[in-house]
């Protein structure tokens, strides 16, 4: 007897072809885009879970759905944050500010700074932003840049987002595709700014024992553009939107919604 094709049923692969196109989707996105009732697809999602063909990501508000092949465990961990509009856009604004204040990130958003407190937080305890005790103030980087930055901009036309769109404008201006360094390259590459240099304040990395100079280097260039300006101006067609969406917005209560 012929082993049954977990995708047999056109109700089951539209599912599946749906989640490969914009992985991280929630049940009620998933019913609302497909258009099938929440009973049966809650059915055919679990049914598509058992046979190992999706997998689970569970956030504060939702369990989100991604087809197992694709992408890399760390990648789902990073989407299913990055489709929450909020920390999605902090994600943004640290990768062009790495060691931004509370104070100096709360002035690029219409949050309270208790809401902005509680973004943050849930984003350093998903292990996507590091918290650094200074002084009296907490300072917030990303602690995997390239990581963040690859998913953000390769899944920006399911984010459905502008700030996201002119974040990867941004982003891909200030570091050309293939300009990472490997080993070879680095024996002749100029060092980075001594502002940008990584080991008092975390700005460079070591991986696979290579040293990543490029993103010091871009984070320099951020700098001396100005980085609260480039940023206000990524924010320009967002904050009217956050304000239609306050009254809709779930506690804790802010000025945007989520």
């Amino acid at each position: 007897m012929a082993i049954d094709d977990p995708l047999e049923l056109d109700t089951r692969r539209r599912i599946y072809q749906h989640l490969l196109k914009f992985p991280g989707q929630h049940l009620r996105e998933i019913g609302r885009v497909l258009e099938i009732a929440m009973g049966t697809l809650e059915y055919h999602l679990h049914y598509l879970v058992k046979a190992d063909l999706l997998t689970t990501r569970q956030d504060t508000r939702y369990t989100r759905y991604f087809a197992t092949t694709g992408m890399s465990r760390q990648d789902r961990d990073v989407l299913a944050m990055m489709r929450q509009e909020v920390p999605r856009q902090i994600a943004a604004h640290l990768l062009l500010d790495p060691g931004a204040a509370h104070a100096t990130i709360l002035e690029q958003f219409e949050l309270s700074a208790s809401t902005l407190s509680f973004h943050l937080t849930k984003l350093v305890k998903a292990d996507i932003v590091a918290r650094e005790k200074r002084g009296r103030e907490n300072l917030y980087t990303i602690r995997d840049p390239d990581r963040v930055a690859r998913v953000l901009i390769q899944h920006r036309a399911t984010f459905f987002d502008d700030v996201i769109d002119r974040f990867a404008n941004v982003w891909q201006a200030l570091e050309p595709r293939g300009e990472r360094l490997d080993d070879d390259d680095q024996a002749g590459a100029p060092p980075p700014p001594a502002d940008a240099r990584g080991d008092a304040d975390g700005r460079s990395e070591t991986k696979g024992g290579g040293v990543l100079i490029v993103w010091a280097q871009r984070c320099a260039r951020v700098a001396r553009a100005g980085v609260g300006a480039a940023f206000a101006a990524l924010l320009g067609a967002w904050r009217p939107k956050r304000r239609r969406l306050a009254a809709r917005s779930p506690a804790p209560r802010f000025a945007g919604a989520e």
